[in-house]
């Protein structure tokens, strides 16, 4: 009668995580299913002694008018910067010590092309997008 008791238990702790991810966003974000993501690419790096390569520390994608910011990599503190026709339309200061997603709404900005970038004394990092 045990055997049958333990496997459902050790079974049921490699399920959990999958049944759970299904209720829980781990983002905790609202992405709009309709719309397709873009992502934008992005140019430049940040020299951080221990930043390993291999994936970007930054990955933005841009659905419909809002840009989802994933930080992957701590590479401190970075200025985020959104320049587009009408100047600058964003300015944050963002801490990486931890990767989280920053979301950021443009509802309010024109059509048109924008430029975001990510600075600090390790490098830069910037890419275009156009609303």
């Amino acid at each position: 009668m045990k055997p049958p008791i333990i496997l459902f238990l050790f079974v049921g702790l490699f399920l959990l995580p999958t049944t759970l991810g299904a209720f829980y966003d781990v983002h905790q974000t609202q992405r709009p299913m309709s719309e397709a993501a873009n992502t934008i690419d992005l140019n430049g790096k940040f020299k951080i002694g221990d930043l390993r390569s291999g994936t970007d520390p930054i990955v933005i994608q841009q659905i419909g008018r809002t840009l989802f910011i994933n930080f992957q990599s701590d590479i401190r503190i970075v200025n985020v910067t959104i320049q587009g026709p009408q100047g600058v339309v964003y300015a944050s200061s963002v801490d990486t010590c931890n990767p989280f997603t920053l979301t950021v709404p443009l509802d309010g900005c024109s059509s048109g092309n924008y430029t975001i970038s990510f600075t600090n004394e390790y490098g830069i990092m910037q890419g275009d997008f156009t609303l």
